[in-house]
């Protein structure tokens, strides 16, 4: 179940596939590259694809939290015990309202004993020339005020000859259950230099990135620049302090195994709803927005 936005220009046609099932990019095609591939059911239900992140990204410790003195607990869907990726990444959105070259979806939360609050996200997406922007916003619906964090998770491909660039300095050390002990550590002990090309054949990564440079618009950038010469460049703004990188070397897409890399910018780090890293809080009847693209 999907819908489908496009742009089309004389000098460039694009489209964008989104999901229904969390709410996320399952393709994303401009001027005939695929910057993110066809993902597969795989894809989505074991490395959560394309989804959307709320009300937290990353690992929840033990899929338990306190908060104002009450805790809350739930299912965990992690080998190594944990509640990862929130609840959205297999929930079903609606279409809230829909052009050719936008579309919003919407889910409402509420029902979830681990997250037992009534909150509606909402994942707007528009397509223009050699670019996609997408909006994800936390709307408060309860009488009380509650905490909320929340991330996106596009994969997009890559070879051994291909390279990332971030301006990041720092990222979350991490014990050996995933969970940030945190403490920061120079990207350097994995193999990045900040804002120097590193390439993807060469690491490992699963990790939480921050200290970020921004543009004079408070924008982030990661960049992936392809052996043809063409820059994918991964934009976040000052909402999502932090981007998680994953790497695959044996992606499951449409068209066969092949690496992914996984940028995903977030509000806060992993385990937020216990150490309140960045995490926000909610008043009744306010919302939370944060916002990132591609750009080719």
């Amino acid at each position: 179940m999907s819908v489908r936005i496009a742009y089309d220009g004389e000098d460039c046609a694009a489209f964008a596939e989104l999901g229904l099932v969390g709410g996320g990019i399952r393709q994303y095609v401009c001027c005939d590259r695929a910057v993110i591939p066809l993902d597969t059911v795989e894809g989505r239900r074991d490395w959560y694809s394309g989804t959307t992140l709320a009300p937290w990204p990353n690992r929840l410790a033990g899929g338990a939290w306190t908060a104002e003195g009450v805790q809350y607990e739930g299912e965990c869907n992690d080998p190594r015990g944990h509640a990862l990726h929130g609840l959205v990444y297999n929930a079903e959105f609606h279409v809230a309202s829909q052009m050719p070259s936008s579309v919003t979806l919407a889910y409402e939360l509420g029902d979830h004993p681990i997250y037992p609050f009534a909150v509606r996200i909402e994942v707007s997406y528009a397509i223009t020339r050699c670019a996609l922007t997408s909006t994800v916003t936390a709307t408060n619906r309860c009488d009380e005020r509650v905490p909320i964090a929340l991330g996106v998770h596009p994969y997009f491909p890559f070879a051994d000859d291909t390279a990332i660039t971030t301006s990041a300095t720092h990222y979350f050390k991490s014990g050996a259950n995933l969970i940030p002990t945190g403490d920061l550590l120079p990207v350097s002990d994995i193999g990045i230099t900040p804002n120097a090309a590193a390439l993807l054949g060469a690491l490992s990564l699963d990790n939480c990135l921050t200290d970020l440079d921004r543009d004079s618009d408070g924008c982030a950038h990661t960049l992936l620049t392809y052996a043809d010469g063409t820059t994918t460049d991964i934009w976040q703004d000052a909402g999502l302090a932090y981007t998680q990188v994953f790497t695959k070397h044996d992606f499951p897409w449409a068209a066969g195994s092949a690496g992914a890399v996984g940028i995903e910018p977030q509000s806060a780090p992993a385990n937020a709803l216990n150490s309140g890293v960045s995490l926000t809080w909610l008043e009744p009847g306010s919302s939370f927005s944060v916002t990132w693209g591609v750009r080719v």
